[in-house]
């Protein structure tokens, strides 16, 4: 009796998902960039568009995201600009370069582009404690984080 084996294209377990997810963000916040390394909290996998708006499971839609940049996202797909006011399309790490929208200008992270700038403001991407681990991080060799 031979042993069954999964189809050649069947969709990856959920730890798999999770390895593929978390190996191709390299250890960083796919939001913020902050190392996972010498973080207490584990990463979460992010449905980057949410499940509840009909996002898909699939690792196309998956990033990999600190506890901090998850809880801040939540299921929001649009930000508000906090300098035009207007709606902002929310930072697509699939879709969208991360350098396009961000920059560092020292250890303050800066948005280039509305949807840079609502993710800032939104996610509090530039509060004492995330401006004091990137000068951690900086200290140990992981600020600034590689280009994604």
């Amino acid at each position: 009796m031979s042993e069954a084996r999964p189809a050649e294209d069947s969709p990856p377990s959920a730890a798999k998902k999770r390895l593929l997810v978390a190996d191709r963000a390299g250890g960083y916040c796919e939001y913020c960039r902050v190392a996972e390394l010498n973080q207490v909290s584990p990463y979460n996998i992010d449905h980057i568009f949410p499940v509840s708006l009909g996002g898909a499971s699939d690792v196309a839609n998956l990033a990999w995201s600190c506890p901090r940049c998850n809880g801040a996202k939540s299921d929001h797909i649009e930000l508000h600009d906090p300098e035009t006011g207007e709606m902002a399309a929310m930072f697509h790490p699939r879709s969208m370069r991360w350098g396009d929208h961000f920059e560092w200008c020292e250890f303050t992270l800066v948005g280039r582009t509305p949807t840079g700038r609502a993710v800032v403001f939104a996610f509090q991407l530039n509060s004492a404690k995330r401006v004091r681990i990137r000068q951690v991080e900086a200290r140990e060799g992981l600020f600034p984080p590689p280009e994604s």
